[in-house]
């Protein structure tokens, strides 16, 4: 079948992933899930089943979840298309009891894939798998009780591509194991998860395994001939290896991936007998190496990466790479490094692009770099420099693409390093200590256009920017974080330099006016955040030099109104998202928001408005999401809320509000979410709701409610919170209709009593909360329609 093909192909790629493993729901299978109809069925659990169908010829994947049965129920013929019966290509049953696969399980069937995960299988037949020798692909017995591998049951599965006996108990393999097998054409071998200590000689050596993992267990030895020549993924994370299993790796010169992270390697010897030819990637990284000597790295030719992180590396020999011709991308992070000699790269001059050096100890650039010609990707964070040198970055003016030197000690943005760099785009100073930015910091001596794409300068001690041409000559930059500084200043004409700023984060400052009121267009700007800053007043038009803008985020500040002309809608006509909240808000106009047809998200939460005056919110064709919570609103007038067609969500708890007209959600069919918890609401009837006929999830918890009637929303009302009102009973008849209602909160109310099938009319309820009332009598047949339904 196609889909197993394709799973296939996509595994093969995944495993280049470190820490991807491919599973059996990637099978690529993409049609919607239906309850299975079966002829004949022998065994009612089949019934619980859903079927997936794969491709067009009337094949099914039978997915079963939680079977109780300890055996394999007769298979059943399954008449998912009138003629023929379909027939069943793959078989899912996880996560149940089965504890045994019984003799000829399978046999009449064409099963190209089995999964068993998540079972309690102890035990499989010798001829369980009988009639699937030459269908067979995929199998799995992930997370079960296996103590040893059933090599017994797989001995004529020709086609069997993939194996999964993670999760298990097996401690032993025996060298014989696969022996009498016929597994010509097993590719994938899991036996993560398990209790293996050793691997001896022969345990997989006949099989044609590509990918074989053994991560999370208890390895201390792989014998010289444990292996297959075919091996290209060895994975052994998480293990107690102490070295290389260099005689075990002899002659593989199909192998690609070298997986060792997180075992006890303290030091990398060199074996003259094993010599690695082929270009891997070798991850040792989270072991307990201390140094690389001149012979480390002597057994090996070629890395597509080296990842040495996160072990306790102190010193790197300056001929710790002479035998290497080639690296293309070099992990050191996490270490103690605080030096490396000059010549040390430079066997890998021209090929070495990516090199993570963060979390040393280094104080200055490391001499090393000075050999480097083509790396683009460069990474010093959190280290301990406080100036940074141009002679290292001498060969990489033409080539580095990336350079990151947050969480270091700089005072002063590195202009003497960073001139010439033609290619530089990403460029991360953030938590630094620099103070101020010089005319052109960013920009070239030569007067040439910076490359610079992304700037990130965010938690330095930048006071103001006073000179507008700071980001001269920076035409192509797209992103500006100044985030976290203490800016109390910014020169209008600034950011006037960026014309392709489309991101711009200055949040968390101390800004007291809005840094862009100027002239100049910013015509490409998409986001703007200005939070938790002092701003107190917003200018009339705000938008007129970003009417690009789709985000706009000025919460925290000490905004107290919000006039007709701010948002004008000549100007705001792009702004998807507003956030205000946590200011001082307690006067809206009528007209604030007014013809800004493609709003979708408002947040006015943690401010002091009292009423929600009439149009206020009134045809905004796209707002979805609307936060008033936290507020001061008594009274909600007519028409607040008028011809909001796609709204999906209103917040307006923790208010104080005692009454809602009638009219103040007008020509609104419907609302998602709809919370007024904690207000003083003494009632709640479909009068104030207006015209909403749809509400999927109310909540009224906390408010002084002793009567409600919901009648107009009960069909569509999936949850509802009732909890702490004045409710003293709560009858059938107030909730019919609630056909859909999966939850009900009713906890601390005053309820004494409920009648005989009171939720009677909630076919779906799965949740009911009557926790903290006085309940004296719960009659005999209260919930009995809730047992049925489940």
């Amino acid at each position: 079948m196609s889909f197993l093909f394709s799973f296939y192909a996509v595994s093969i790629c995944l495993y280049y992933i470190p820490g991807t493993a491919p599973s059996f729901s990637q099978a690529g299978i993409g049609n919607a899930t239906l309850k299975c109809r079966f002829t004949k069925a022998s065994d009612e659990t089949w019934h619980q089943c859903d079927c997936v169908p794969v491709g067009n010829d009337g094949s099914v994947h039978v997915i079963c979840r939680r079977m109780l049965a300890s055996t394999i129920p007769s298979l059943p013929l399954v008449d998912y298309q009138p003629q023929p019966p379909a027939s069943i290509v793959a078989l899912s049953m996880t996560e149940g009891g089965l504890a045994f696969v019984q003799q000829d399980a399978f046999r009449m069937h064409d099963i190209q894939a089995l999964d068993f995960t998540n079972n309690q299988i102890q035990t499989v037949n010798v001829n369980a798998f009988r009639g699937l020798e030459m269908k067979l692909t995929h199998l799995s017995f992930k997370q079960n009780n296996l103590s040893v591998i059933p090599s017994w049951a797989l001995t004529y599965l020709h086609h069997l591509q993939v194996l999964r006996l993670d999760g298990n108990r097996i401690s032993h393999i025996r060298p014989n194991t696969f022996d009498e097998t016929q597994l010509n054409n097993l590719h994938f071998l899991h036996l993560d998860n398990n209790q293996i200590t050793i691997i001896p000689n022969m345990a997989f050596a006949r099989l044609r395994l590509i990918v074989l993992t053994l991560s999370n267990n208890r390895i201390t030895h792989l014998e010289k001939l444990s292996l297959p020549p075919s091996l290209s993924i060895l994975e052994l994370r998480n293990n107690l290896l102490t070295q290389i299993p260099y005689l075990a790796l002899k002659d593989k010169t199909a192998l690609q991936v070298l997986d060792l992270d997180s075992n006890n390697i303290s030091s990398l010897e060199y074996n003259p007998e094993v010599q690695f030819k082929t270009e891997l990637r070798l991850v040792l990284r989270n072991n307990k190496i201390r140094t690389l000597t001149t012979t480390s790295l002597k057994s090996f030719r070629k890395f597509k990466e080296l990842d040495l992180s996160y072990n306790q590396i102190s010193s790197i020999s300056s001929s710790a790479f002479e035998s290497i011709s080639y690296v293309k991308a070099l992990d050191l992070s996490y270490n103690t490094l605080a030096y490396i000699a000059r010549g040390t790269f430079k066997n890998l001059a021209k090929n070495l692009e990516r090199l993570n050096i963060e979390e040393n100890i280094f104080h200055a650039v490391p001499a090393a770099l000075s050999d480097l010609r083509n790396l683009t990707h460069l990474s010093m964070n959190g280290n301990k420099l406080t100036k940074v040198e141009a002679e290292p970055f001498e060969g990489l003016k033409e080539v580095l693409v990336d350079l990151s030197l947050a969480y270091n000690r700089l005072k002063v943005v590195p202009r003497a390093a960073l001139n010439g760099m033609v290619r530089l785009e990403h460029l991360d100073l953030s938590k630094n200590s620099i103070k101020q930015l010089d005319r052109s910091a960013f920009g070239t001596f030569d007067g040439k256009a910076s490359s610079l794409v992304h700037l990130n300068l965010a938690g330095n001690h930048l006071k103001s920017i006073d000179d507008p041409e700071v980001f001269l000559r920076m035409t192509s930059l797209a992103y500006l974080d100044l985030s976290y500084n203490k800016l109390e200043h910014i020169d209008p004409m600034t950011f006037e330099k960026l014309p392709g700023l489309e991101r711009l984060y200055l949040q968390n400052n101390k800004l007291r006016k809005y840094p862009l009121h100027t002239q100049h267009r910013m015509q490409n700007l998409r986001q703007l955040n200005l939070d938790n800053n002092l701003i107190d007043e917003l200018p009339d038009h705000i938008l007129y030099t970003t009417q690009r803008l789709e985000h706009l985020s000025l919460a925290g500040n000490r905004i107290e109104s919000i006039g007709d002309n701010i948002f004008h809608s000549s100007s705001s006509k792009g702004l998807k998202s507003l956030n205000l909240a946590g200011n001082r808000i307690s006067s809206i106009s009528k007209r604030a928001f007014q013809l800004m047809e493609n709003l979708q998200v408002l947040k006015l939460n943690n401010n002091r408005l009292r009423t929600i005056d009439t149009t206020v919110f009134a045809e905004l064709k796209n707002l979805r999401y609307v936060d008033l919570s936290n507020n001061n609103i008594v009274h909600i007038l007519p028409q607040a809320f008028t011809s909001l067609p796609l709204i999906d969500t209103l917040l307006l708890h923790h208010n104080e509000i005692e009454r809602i007209d009638k009219a103040a959600f007008h020509r609104i069919a419907r609302i998602e979410t709809l919370d007024l918890s904690h207000n003083f609401l003494k009632n709640f009837t479909c009068e104030q709701l207006g015209s909403v006929q749809t509400i999927f999830n109310l909540n009224l918890a906390h408010n002084r409610i002793a009567q409600m009637d919901l009648t107009c929303i009960l069909r569509s009302l999936i949850h509802l919170d009732l909890g702490h009102n004045l409710l003293e009973s709560f009858k059938k008849n107030m909730m019919d209709g609630a056909d859909k209602l999966q939850e009900i909160i009713l906890r601390g109310n005053g309820i004494l009593e409920l009648q005989a099938h009171a939720f009677g009319c909630c076919p779906r309820l799965s949740t009911i909360d009557l926790s903290q009332n006085h309940l004296r009598t719960i009659h005999k047949e209260t919930f009995s329609d809730q047992v049925r339904e489940r």
